[in-house]
């Protein structure tokens, strides 16, 4: 008897759970959204940031040691983890928060501020990963390689910098961008209250 109650009683949290979800999905489907939420990719995100600066300091200490096998090494990968970290950026977080901001002008001026100054940084950090893991190395990128990982290391820095300080904390549940929801015609209905108080 107890059994079935618990059972009984999971069923119905799962149950409440999966609608819940459901209607949240529902409405992003009306609104015309095409990515869907992630509870757990603000936290993927700041994992991977975590696992590509081991992988920078890893790059850094090889540099001050000379150890060029390393270096390499712990480029690669950084760069394997670095081009996850923008994967996600650009397939899920920013169209997701294009979705969520599009009626306040002041977040997503911000935002696309942030999104267009980490695109930027993005491109340069591929540049000097392709061009230092593409190809052989000869005397002028061996001699040129410190200063280029510093600036790597500086560019890489900043964009965490933004991503975690900007883009992570807009990045809400559906139901959380109220502005969202609101029709037109419950806008203007919401207008004449305010204008008649």
């Amino acid at each position: 008897m107890i059994r079935n109650d618990l059972l009984s009683t999971l069923f119905a949290r799962a149950s409440r759970r999966s609608s819940a979800r459901s209607a949240a999905e529902d409405r992003q489907n009306e609104l015309g959204v095409t990515v869907r939420y992630r509870m757990t990719l603000v936290g993927d995100i700041q994992r991977r940031h975590a696992e590509a600066t081991v992988h920078m300091r890893s790059l850094l200490d090889a540099c001050r040691d000379k150890n060029i096998d390393k270096a390499i090494q712990s480029m690669q990968q950084f760069a394997g983890t670095f081009r996850q970290i923008g994967l996600n950026r650009s397939m899920l977080l920013g169209p997701y928060l294009r979705w969520g901001l599009q009626r306040d002008r002041a977040a997503t001026i911000q935002f696309e501020s942030a999104y267009q100054d980490l695109m930027q940084s993005t491109l340069l950090i591929e540049v000097i990963l392709s061009d230092y893991l593409g190809s052989p190395w000869d005397s002028d990128r061996q001699r040129r390689f410190v200063h280029v990982v510093v600036r790597l290391a500086s560019l890489f820095s900043r964009g965490v910098q933004l991503e975690t300080t900007v883009m992570l904390p807009l990045y809400l549940p559906p139901a959380q961008y109220h502005y969202v929801r609101d029709s037109p015609s419950q806008e203007s209905a919401n207008a004449r209250l305010m204008r008649a108080s």
